[in-house]
């Protein structure tokens, strides 16, 4: 329906809608001070959260904020200040990390100073975050704003940005303006939000059923402390999230520093699975899954991020052993054991069992339908091909010769991303950091014995022959291994380069 046109704003004439919601409409104007925005109660029963925002702003609590200009007597509208930028995830498209972490920053800086005054905005989203042509953010409308002596009941706020607590009814408070601010850095950081569902209705449940994929998913090369900032804001309990504005604030003075956080590539539904395992074990429940697949599938990437989720959700970390003595209502636990661990599967059985509150993740390299039909089995699937194509983006190599390695290992992760690494012109061959253990002992053996027959290797290491060789397939796609004797042979090369761009006689 169209919003007509207001003819007593007093001394200012409207000429452009700007935008309408449910409780007011916001309007271009002119007047005495120039081009203003003047915002307008939308029916008397509306006039009331108006006045509350008429009477906030002229506070002057922080300049953050919009300037007040004018206001009517009885509240119907008011005059601001006309803002001129782009909505700050609009801003973000073409920014560094360096930029989004210092206006996020200034953001935390409006917050602390609204939350000292007792006020919690209530409504943090990209739409309501304009960043000027100075590049400072400024934080818009304060229609749904709550007083710190409040308690309001009902949903407000916006779908996919409001809080666990609120989406359930609750009162917001200065952590559920921080779970919105979370959400908008995410959407900053990742160009997409925290939680994507095609049914908008979706968005009333998954954040209290499911968690979001660590950021670094869609930007590469974010930092561990950026990431950890950002889903630590986001986290399902409230009493889980940073204590205060002020507290993030600080931490973001280190953001970007040490590591870059872990990039993990595709395997969504594996994700979203552990995810809901976790967010089930921190309810109470017992969880068991077992992460199944050869070598270098991706099995200890899929366990190490849903550990670090475990953990920001307050699980404490147990060894397998301890599971016997864990009471029902003990706090919920993490326990993270290789399958051929002893007693690994009767443990895991028990644990189910008992309904002790945690998450157990087995490591292993089958399926194992010994530890119950509870239990959840699942296992990385192969990188498809836009996985690949990211990773030659972000790795800035030619896409055919990603293509070619996609194809050449069938999407193994591991050989893959090998193949690509030696291609790079500052590759390094002497740096085996990145290599699993069982890869370094079984290079350095080969190293030691020249060349060496497959089947005869693995029985050295007390594995079977196709284990050992996708525990060689990164030294293979890497080049510090090549094969001989027609397959029946591992030997050391001279020039993993070469061997790498070589399929010889694999």
């Amino acid at each position: 329906m169209p919003v007509p046109t207001p003819t007593d704003l007093g001394p200012y004439q409207a000429t452009r809608l700007l935008t309408a919601g449910a409780q007011a409409a916001i309007w271009l104007a002119d007047g005495p001070h120039g081009e203003v925005a003047v915002k307008v109660a939308r029916g008397v029963e509306n006039i009331p959260a108006l006045k509350r925002e008429i009477d906030i702003l002229r506070q002057g609590i922080s300049d953050g904020l919009v300037r007040l200009i004018d206001a009517d007597l009885d509240n119907r509208w008011m005059a601001m200040e006309r803002v001129r930028g782009l909505l700050i995830d609009q801003w973000a498209e073409t920014r560094s990390d360096e930029e989004i972490v210092r206006v996020t920053g200034e953001l935390l800086d409006i917050l602390d100073a609204l939350h000292s005054a007792g006020i919690v905005h209530g409504d943090i989203k990209p739409g309501n975050i304009m960043v000027d042509h100075d590049d400072r953010p400024r934080l818009l409308d304060l229609g749904v704003a709550v007083l710190s002596e409040e308690r309001v009941s009902g949903f407000r706020g916006t779908l996919g940005y409001a809080a666990p607590e609120v989406l359930q009814g609750g009162t917001p408070t200065p952590r559920s303006d921080l779970y919105g601010l979370g959400a908008v850095l995410y959407r900053c950081l990742a160009q997409r939000d925290a939680f994507d569902a095609p049914d908008p209705a979706a968005l009333t449940y998954l954040p209290m059923v499911s968690l979001p994929l660590p950021p670094s998913t869609w930007r590469p090369g974010l930092t561990r402390r950026l990431e950890h900032i950002c889903l630590s804001m986001l986290s399902r309990d409230e009493a889980r999230r940073p204590s205060s504005a002020a507290r993030v604030r600080q931490l973001l003075d280190h953001a970007l520093d040490g590591d870059p956080a872990r990039w993990v590539l595709g395997m969504q539904d594996e994700r979203e699975q552990l995810a809901q395992a976790v967010v089930g074990a921190a309810d109470g429940e017992s969880r068991v899954v077992c992460v199944y697949g050869p070598p270098g599938s991706g099995r200890r990437t899929l366990i190490a991020e849903a550990s670090d989720a475990a953990r920001r959700l307050g699980l404490n970390s147990v060894r397998l052993t301890d599971l016997s003595g864990l009471p029902k209502n003990s706090q919920p636990v993490l326990v993270v054991s290789r399958a051929r661990q002893r007693r690994a599967a009767e443990v895991a059985k028990a644990f189910l069992i008992g309904k002790v509150p945690g998450l157990v993740l087995l490591h292993s390299e089958r399926p194992m339908p010994g530890i119950g039909d509870a239990a959840i089995q699942l296992t990385p699937p192969p990188l498809g091909a836009s996985d690949v194509a990211r990773l030659a983006r972000h790795m800035r190599v030619d896409p055919e010769l990603a293509e070619e390695a996609w194809v050449r290992w069938a999407g193994h992760p591991s050989a893959v991303l090998g193949q690509l690494r030696a291609a790079l012109p500052d590759f390094d061959r002497t740096d085996l950091s990145h290599l699993s253990s069982e890869a370094r002992q079984i290079l350095e053996h080969v190293r030691a014995e020249g060349e060496v027959d497959v089947v005869a290797l693995a029985g050295h290491f007390r594995i079977d022959p196709h284990t050992l060789l996708d525990h060689c397939s990164s030294l293979l796609a890497e080049g510090h291994l090549q094969v001989t004797q027609g397959g029946g042979s591992l030997a050391p090369t001279l020039d993993p380069v070469m061997a790498a761009t070589d399929p010889g006689d694999d």
